[in-house]
This record gives C-alpha cells, sequence and structure tokens, in this order.
C-alpha cells in the first residue's frame, strides 16, 4: 500500500480568488464570489495523472510543485509522499490505521484523529479512480464533497449604529441589526476570515504496484512524423519509437551507459538515411494508451499517413504504399505486391477522398486520383485517366474548376463533411488560402486566414462534419522560437478567428506540439515530439495533455 497527499487549488476566473480543491469533486465553488469551477474526468485526470504515477516511488515529505493549465482554469498541484495527517493537528495516521478504515462494507465513514479527536473523512475510491489502483481516499472536505459552503462559528460584531451586539457566520456580506433596524456591511478582513477556506491536503491510498501498471499503457514516441484520427477518437501515427535509457544500461555504469545511449541514437541517424529508413506505425485512444503498435517498418522521415473508410490506415512515401487494419494493425494490402504500385512518386501531399479513392498533389501542381487499388481513374466524375503527358492527366492545381487558386506548397486533406479540402498559400504572402471540392471537383470558395504576421502553413486542413476547418500555421517569433497557432475557418465562411493560441500569448498551445488532428464533433489534437500532445474539447477548452507535454509547460 502507498499513500500521496495533494494539496490542490483553482484561480477564480471572475474574482481571482484562491479557491481550494479539497476534493475529488465535480465542482468547486469560489468562497468570495460563489462561481462554480467544473471538476469533470478529463480536469481531474491532468491533476492527478502524475501524482498516481510516482505514488510509489515519491519521497515522504519532498513536495513536487506543478502549474497545470486547462479549460477550467489554471490549477497549482503539490503532491508528496508519507503518511497522511490530521489538519487539526498535524498527528500522522499509520498505514495500518489506513488498512483497517479502507472497508467496503462502510464505503464512506468518519474516523477520528488519535491523538485530538478531529474527525476525518475516509470514503473507497470512485470507480475511475479505482481503475488507476486507487483504494481510498482520505481527509477530503464533507462540504466541498456535498456541494456545500463552509460553516463557521458566529462571531460578535458592534453595530455601528447604536453599538449593539450582533452575530455573524460570513453567510452573507451584509446584517440588519435587530435593535436600530440599520444595515451593516461586514469589513473585508472579518469577511475574509469568515468565507475564505484553506487548502488543505488530502491523500489518495493506492494497491501495492498499481500506478507502474497504469503508466505502462501509455503510448510513447521519440519523433512523430505525421498523426491522424478515426471517426472513433483513436489517433495513428507514424515516427520512431521511444528510445530508452533503462535499467540495463544503468547496471554498465554510467561511462558505458553513455556510450550505449549514443549508440542507439547513432543507430536510429543512421536508419533514416537509409532509403525507405525505418519507422513506427501505432495507434493510441484519444487520452493516449496504446491499442497497438508496429515497429521497423521500410518508411522513413517523409513518411504520412491518411484514414480510409471504412476502417483501414494508409502509410505512405514517395516510392512506397501499404494499408493496414485500423483495429489491430496488420497488413491489409501492399502496393506493388497485393497489385500495382500506387503513384506517390513526386507527391507531395495525400488524401483518401469519402468514395475511398485516393487522391495526391504531385510536384506541388497535379492533382492526381486513383481507385483503393491503386489504379489511376479520372480526377474529377467518372472514367479512367488518360496516360500521363497526353494533357489529361488532372487539372492543374491553380486551373481547378477554371478558376485560379493560390497555391505553394498546397496540403490535401479529406473532411469529416465528405469534402477534399486545400490548403495553400503563395510565397512571400501574410496569408494561408483555404478553399474545398466536392467529388466532381465543384470548388467551394477561398478562404484566406490572415493572421497578422507572415505564417509558414503547417500540414492539412483538418474539417469537422458540420464543415469547420482548423489550419495550424507556424511563426517564428524573437527569443520564442517557432510558435503554433490553430485557426477556425467556419463553414462556407470567408475568413478565419483564432482558436488556440500558443502559451506564450497566454492560450493552452504548447510551444513544441506542431501536429494537428481532428474528430467529427470538433474536437482537435495537438502532437509533437517527444511524447507531447493534448486534446481540446469543441469550444477549445483542453481535455487532456500528456505527462511529456505537461513537463515541458513546467520546465
Amino acid at each position: 500500500m502507498s499513500v500521496v497527499a495533494v494539496q490542490i487549488s483553482v484561480r477564480c476566473a471572475a474574482c481571482a480568488a484562491v479557491v481550494p480543491v479539497n476534493a475529488h469533486a465535480p465542482a468547486v465553488a469560489c468562497w468570495s464570489c460563489e462561481r462554480q469551477t467544473p471538476l469533470d474526468a478529463s480536469t481531474w485526470q491532468l491533476l492527478l495523472a502524475e501524482p498516481l504515477r510516482d505514488a510509489a516511488t515519491v519521497t515522504a515529505n519532498v513536495e513536487q510543485n506543478a502549474s497545470i493549465r486547462t479549460g477550467s482554469g489554471t490549477f497549482q498541484r503539490v503532491f508528496r509522499g508519507g503518511e497522511p495527517v490530521c489538519i487539526a493537528c498535524r498527528a500522522s495516521i499509520s498505514t495500518d490505521d489506513l488498512r483497517r478504515l479502507v472497508d467496503a462494507e462502510h464505503p464512506t465513514k468518519l474516523a477520528h484523529c488519535t491523538a485530538c479527536g478531529h474527525g476525518i473523512l475516509v470514503r473507497m475510491a470512485p470507480p475511475e479512480l479505482a481503475r488507476a489502483g486507487v483504494v481510498a481516499l482520505v481527509g477530503e472536505s464533507e462540504e466541498q464533497l456535498a456541494g456545500r459552503a463552509r460553516t463557521h462559528e458566529p462571531v460578535p460584531l458592534a453595530c455601528t449604529g447604536c453599538g449593539g451586539s450582533l452575530s455573524v457566520d460570513g453567510t452573507s456580506r451584509t446584517v440588519v441589526c435587530v435593535f436600530c433596524g440599520s444595515t451593516q456591511f461586514l469589513p473585508d478582513a472579518l469577511w475574509y476570515s469568515l468565507r475564505s477556506t484553506p487548502v488543505y491536503a488530502w491523500s489518495l491510498v493506492l494497491a501495492a504496484g498499481s500506478a507502474p501498471a497504469v503508466a505502462n499503457r501509455l503510448a510513447g514516441w521519440s519523433s512523430l512524423y505525421d498523426v491522424v484520427a478515426d471517426p472513433e477518437g483513436n489517433l495513428y501515427g507514424v515516427g520512431v519509437e521511444e528510445l530508452v535509457f533503462d535499467a540495463a544500461h544503468a547496471a554498465e555504469g554510467k561511462a558505458a551507459a553513455k556510450e550505449a545511449l549514443r549508440a542507439e541514437f547513432a543507430e536510429f541517424g543512421a536508419a533514416l538515411l537509409k532509403v525507405g529508413g525505418s519507422a513506427s506505425v501505432f495507434s493510441m485512444t484519444g487520452d493516449g494508451v496504446l491499442r497497438w503498435e508496429r515497429r521497423g517498418l521500410p518508411f522513413g522521415m517523409h513518411a504520412r499517413l491518411a484514414w480510409a473508410p471504412p476502417g483501414y490506415v494508409l502509410v505512405w512515401e514517395g516510392g512506397g504504399a501499404e494499408v493496414m487494419q485500423a483495429d489491430d494493425g496488420t497488413t491489409a494490402h501492399r502496393f506493388g505486391v497485393d497489385g500495382p504500385p500506387l503513384e506517390t512518386t513526386g507527391a507531395t501531399t495525400l488524401a483518401i477522398d469519402a468514395d475511398g479513392s485516393i487522391v495526391h498533389i504531385a510536384e506541388d501542381q497535379r492533382i492526381l486520383r486513383a481507385d483503393a487499388r491503386g489504379n489511376a481513374i479520372a480526377t474529377w466524375g467518372t472514367g479512367q485517366r488518360a496516360a500521363v503527358g497526353t494533357g489529361g492527366d488532372g487539372p492543374w492545381v491553380h486551373q481547378i474548376s477554371k478558376q485560379p487558386l493560390r497555391v505553394y506548397k498546397a496540403q490535401l486533406g479529406a473532411g469529416w463533411d465528405r469534402r477534399l479540402w486545400v490548403q495553400s498559400s503563395i510565397a512571400f504572402d501574410d496569408a494561408v488560402h483555404v478553399t474545398s471540392f466536392d467529388r466532381n471537383g465543384a470548388r467551394g470558395p477561398v478562404a484566406s486566414v490572415r493572421p497578422g504576421f507572415y505564417p509558414k502553413p503547417g500540414r492539412r486542413p483538418v474539417v469537422d462534419a458540420a464543415g469547420n476547418a482548423f489550419v495550424m500555421v507556424h511563426r517564428v517569433e524573437a527569443g520564442l522560437g517557432t510558435t503554433h497557432h490553430v485557426f477556425r475557418i467556419a463553414s462556407r465562411a470567408d475568413g478565419g478567428t483564432p482558436h488556440l493560441v500558443p502559451q506564450s500569448h497566454g492560450g493552452l498551445l504548447g510551444r513544441l506540439e506542431s501536429l494537428l488532428a481532428g474528430l467529427p464533433d470538433g474536437t482537435l489534437f495537438t502532437l509533437g515530439e517527444e511524447s507531447r500532445m493534448r486534446r481540446f474539447a469543441p469550444n477549445g477548452a483542453v481535455t487532456f495533455i500528456s505527462e511529456a507535454a505537461l513537463a515541458s509547460d513546467q520546465a
């Protein structure tokens, strides 16, 4: 059995008061203005992931601090190891006492400190924490669990009108004198003393060995070349798996360990220089839990992915492509082996349309289309595509529907609205341009995002089922390096509005997450190197952050 104590607070978004989070509750109320701050399952995952992971190894009475930004607000969190303590007298509660208190027949009970008799709440862990190995919670606030305001013993106050003795308990900022009828306004010092609540420590009790099992289920990568999402919220990535500095290395001594790790990096670098390279393709849930992984595939650092309905993933690079089953990663089709090769030489971007056909832009100019087996077909409409060089090899990008389309490093994306989207710009322009096409080549309006700086376009546009497009643009800023900004383009409307702003500009988006994926409902994921990942709700609130991204924020 291991124990980790946490102290958590959040700044009220309305009045900026420090609001204690003294229980694993669905919401906490500000003691000053009574505004509710919601604490949903995703917020609790952000707050407790690190304490649960380190519960078995964290040093007693050595605190670890963090500031955590979420859609609900900015939280301050401290956690440490050691036995729980009574908040009244600071006496410890022994592990043996905890074992006796944790009783499935009485899931919630009020125990008492053996030193001072103060009441201590002990309750069985709720299901979401029990799945992470938590047995019980100790020392929570009964008031916060019940959604009640903190009660306080009445204190005397002299009426400023007649001097009569009044009794106030903080339930109201004003009190009416029973003697003269005048209204008294409580002074700030008295009001705060009656209303404010200290940030108490409360503890999570875990079964032995449970926390490492939770952490080991998470996906991890060193480099990430591309990522896509399926309609159910699962993600698929291609890149290089984590390079682990493990106990076997450490046992060889520091010098040997460093040499071993250096050799590991050298092997990785050599693989990237080979034709085709060596990559891993993996799938994980929307909260980072690994579903499957395949390593050592013949793809290099330019490998890309595409989601293929109804349940496949295409991994491709110039000169090679393979289709995998989305549920387990097994090979479903190898182009050039199980059928004709997929024409990807010179391809700069690729997407799979709603009908399963494969579309790519070759050499930043020609839009070409093939069926699901790699056979060349007409770019728009039906029929076979004429041979390349005869003038029938697909329309030039800038002549689609006989309308000019600004193009520079164009990127294709298949929207959840069943339209094909193109994101592009021209050199030395201050805008990124986005448009879409139906299966017959009819083009929608061109929307131009002008972020107020010279943008470097990101990867493919992400489009939800309602036709709202999200584009990531990169900006090189003095002193900050490259920052990433996500703009939202409302369905069928020109222009874009900032949707996800980098933390250096007061937002929630990490600086090192440069890849974007999205779901039909508008949920977005940003991912980057070294296992960095965040998930954003359709309103832009962060609902998940990986431990690596959290550590990057703290650094």
